[in-house]
């Protein structure tokens, strides 16, 4: 243990007071585990004292002996609580919420004997590793999909958090509007053999001869290449459309990009969908329709 806090302080991570309570208040081996994974995951985790004290707070749950329900990254084992991945555990809150599956607090394990149930707890994992809390109406939205559907929307949002302006928000809209999960997608969006999930969510370029990208290609022009190399040449966002995109804050520009791929073969014409848009933010608040011609980040 104290090797592991040296080793802590050496990579510049101060816990608080609290967080070393809480450290103390579990058996040694318990802590040591703790406090290793929270320096192996230290650069993901939005505030490491926060994740120690409400890990033990909702009660820890060993992996190596078998409290974790699954092995590591497979889900929750406990009553509710946490994320059902990390080291959740323990009675109510957190986002196991949304995922009742009988008293208490309610528990992600009951997805966790199929493929899909694994791939959503280690959704819900690396949510909790991120840092995001997700609010009670995004939880219930998560909670009416089938457990694959909420895997893939959780991996989205955390491959794209960053991008994202609220992710309770954006699940509960996208839930709201109709998810359609890749495998269902329209005859507007073509899929192809082989792609990964980055090609169609982090702004992979489909297609593209890498000789023939420069250098410093933008996150908004490698996410509109993605999303063309998905579509039929007639239905291809035009420079036109990505001129009008740049006009408009990274973060809309992300939220509107999502929607249009959420909506897959409906949008006729993506080009009409997203001018009709941007128009429409523009209207609305020309404070924030107005951008500085700079190329959002999208990363």
């Amino acid at each position: 243990m104290e090797r592991l806090l040296t080793r802590a302080q050496e990579v510049g991570l101060t816990l608080t007071s609290e967080a070393l309570t809480a450290l103390a208040g579990l058996p040694p081996e318990h802590a040591a585990e703790l406090l290793e994974f929270v320096l192996e995951k230290s650069g993901e985790l939005r505030d490491p004292s926060n994740y120690v004290v409400s890990t033990c707070s909702r009660g820890f749950k060993s992996r190596r002996t078998g409290g974790f329900g699954g092995g590591p990254g497979s889900g929750g084992g406990g009553g509710g609580g946490g994320c059902g991945g990390g080291y959740g555990g323990g009675g109510g809150g957190g986002v196991g919420g949304g995922y009742s599956g009988g008293g208490g607090g309610g528990s992600f394990g009951a997805f966790g004997s199929s493929d899909p149930g694994e791939a959503l707890n280690r959704g819900l994992q690396r949510i909790q590793e991120i840092g995001i809390n997700l609010d009670d109406s995004a939880k219930q939205a998560l909670g009416g999909l089938p457990p694959d559907h909420a895997a893939e929307m959780l991996e989205y949002v955390c491959d794209n958090y960053q991008t994202l302006r609220n992710p309770s928000n954006y699940i509960s809209s996208t839930v709201s509007r109709g998810f359609v999960p890749r495998a269902q997608r329209g005859k507007g969006f073509h899929e192809d053999k082989g792609k990964g999930k980055g090609d169609r969510y982090s702004g992979g370029t489909v297609g593209m001869n890498p000789n023939h990208m420069p250098a410093d290609i933008s996150g908004l022009e490698r996410r509109v290449l993605s999303i063309n190399a998905n579509l039929s040449p007639e239905q291809r966002i035009d420079f036109a459309t990505y001129l009008a995109l740049r006009c408009l804050e990274g973060w809309q520009v992300g939220e509107m990009l999502d929607g249009l791929e959420m909506k897959s073969g409906s949008v006729q014409s993506p080009c009409n969908y997203l001018q009709a848009a941007v128009s429409k933010i523009q209207r609305g608040d020309g404070s924030k329709g107005k951008g500085d011609g700079k190329d959002p980040s999208m990363q």
